[in-house]
């Protein structure tokens, strides 16, 4: 019963297509088990089939019964084999999946890498222009800033030593018509 439920389980999961990956690793899962569960059978069909029978004393239908048996696990036997490769091809098959579905997985997130890089590098290109248009404004500025305020400065200069002149000229005695 186990053997029909598991040949069911794997051509109703063959004709399936691959969604997403812990669903592949349920299914590889269940391969696994139901090969492991084929090996304990196919165990006990050797152990049965190992047991020694005397053919002179069984009667015609009870080697009748022991060749049937014999058929019988050499068929099952067969079908083992015929379930292990196709569990392995199975097993095959997800791991080919897996590796497509990883492979397209790392070029979405190479892409999704770059064009991020590619925005971070504009974003900061149009940054540093920003500052280096603010700075020259800033610069700019501050230049006409210091050109005025050497004019103020010379202005200052030249009223200061107009008024030391007047000073000097106030300080100075008078002359007057008898001095001379």
């Amino acid at each position: 019963m186990v053997g029909v439920s598991a040949r069911r389980l794997l051509y109703v999961e063959a004709k399936k297509p691959a969604t997403t990956v812990p669903e592949d690793h349920r299914i590889a899962e269940q391969v696994t088990r139901l090969l492991a569960e084929n090996q304990v059978l196919r165990e006990r069909i050797c152990r049965i089939c190992r047991s020694p029978l005397q053919a002179d004393g069984l009667s015609e239908r009870m080697m009748l019964l022991v060749e049937l048996a014999n058929e019988e696990a050499v068929d099952l036997d067969a079908r083992a084999a015929e379930k292990d490769k196709a569990a392995e091809q199975r097993r095959h098959a997800l791991q080919e999946d897996l590796e497509r579905h990883l492979s397209a997985r790392k070029a979405e997130v190479a892409q999704l890498v770059g064009e991020l890089t590619d925005a971070a590098t504009a974003e900061s290109e149009r940054l540093v222009r920003e500052a280096a248009g603010e700075a020259a404004r800033i610069l700019g500025r501050a230049r006409r800033e210091a050109t005025a305020l050497g004019e103020l400065r010379g202005r200052v200069a030249g009223l200061l030593a107009t008024a030391d002149r007047l000073l000097a000229q106030c300080e100075q005695p008078e002359a007057t018509p008898e001095d001379g």
